[in-house]
């Protein structure tokens, strides 16, 4: 039994024959070195460390550590040499054979209405963030000044690009999508901190200004019955002219009743003048209820009692969740982008 290093062809290999004595072996892989797989192949070292990087850049065979295996179906095919004095001589070019040549995929409808669907879904997810973002900015400026605002700011976009860079990290399986989590956590904390702020007060504001309304309006109404009940009450018709006419006139007994009805005269024509008033200002007025429509309509329509605090408690959670679902929703929307049929 002759040693490795002792084993040599009776005459040089050929390139597809060389490529072909991996194959050969078992399992279609060999650990030999490049020296000695020279040897068996009566190449030059040099020749054949060469033609292994060829070979691997050109996908024909596959090297993970020391050992080398030759992709399935892959070969080569012989180009005649420059070099003078000699007839077709393998070079160190691989030119992979059996190759289909690219043809372009159609677009098929389905692939249309996804990136439509995809499009879409990227407006609502920005156009959810943006909303959110105006609100922060709106508070952390009023409450804190620019540089709160600023990463209130930070913090949206924390928010809105952050779960589609963790489903990217989770899908090349990478231990950065840890720290993306946390960063996505830290944003939405600071996020949802000042969309609460933003909506408590307006909130409160819009509905003090109804409770401020109604009070007016409220009160318009009563004094609009007080004057009424008062006019209704003065059964005096005579001008206050006509009266202070008579009492010229009219004896020293029948002064005190003349007086009385001149003044009874006086005070229906003050309070005509403010019931004419009352009634133009209750125009301008607005009707606004204190009560929530809302609750009434959904409690008719769902054959249930709707207390005005759950809808409202379930209002507050719909302007504090929504903003933040835009970067949920851009991700879906660059996952249906990317999906495969």
């Amino acid at each position: 039994m002759h040693p490795a290093s002792a084993i040599a062809p009776i005459r040089p290999l050929d390139e597809a024959a060389a490529l072909d004595w991996p194959r050969a072996q078992p399992g279609g892989r060999t650990k030999l070195s490049a020296a000695e797989l020279g040897r068996r192949w009566g190449w030059p070292r040099q020749r054949t460390g060469r033609h292994l990087k060829t070979w691997a850049k050109a996908g024909l065979v596959k090297r993970r550590g020391d050992t080398i295996a030759v992709v399935d179906g892959a070969s080569v095919a012989l180009v005649p040499s420059d070099a003078p004095g000699t007839a077709a001589a393998p070079v160190p070019r691989a030119v992979p054979a059996h190759v289909p040549p690219a043809v372009p995929l159609p677009l098929h409808r389905g692939s249309i209405g996804r990136y439509v669907a995809s499009g879409l879904l990227a407006v609502v997810g920005i156009g959810l963030s943006a909303i959110g973002m105006i609100e922060t900015a709106t508070y952390s400026l009023a409450a804190g000044g620019f540089l709160f605002c600023a990463l209130a700011i930070g913090a949206d976009a924390l928010t809105l690009t952050m779960p589609a860079t963790i489903r990217a990290l989770w899908w090349k399986r990478s231990p950065a999508v840890v720290l993306a989590g946390l960063m996505w956590c830290v944003g939405i904390v600071v996020t949802v901190e000042n969309i609460a702020g933003y909506v408590g007060e307006h909130v409160e504001q819009y509905q003090a200004g109804r409770e401020t309304g109604a009070t007016e309006r409220s009160m318009a109404l009563e004094r609009l019955a007080q004057l009424r009940g008062e006019r209704k009450a003065i059964i005096e018709t005579r001008p206050a002219a006509a009266i202070l006419a008579a009492m010229a006139g009219a004896r020293r007994s029948e002064q005190p009743a003349l007086r009385e009805a001149l003044a009874m005269a006086r005070r229906r024509d003050v309070v005509d003048l403010e019931l004419v008033a009352f009634e133009k200002r209750l125009i301008d007025i607005p009707r606004v209820a204190t009560a929530d429509a809302s609750a009434a309509v959904l409690s008719e329509i769902g054959g249930m009692m709707i207390s005005e605090m759950e809808l409202r408690r379930f209002r507050l959670a719909l302007l504090l969740g929504l903003p933040l679902c835009g970067g949920l929703v851009l991700a879906l929307a660059l996952a249906t982008a990317s999906a495969r049929r």
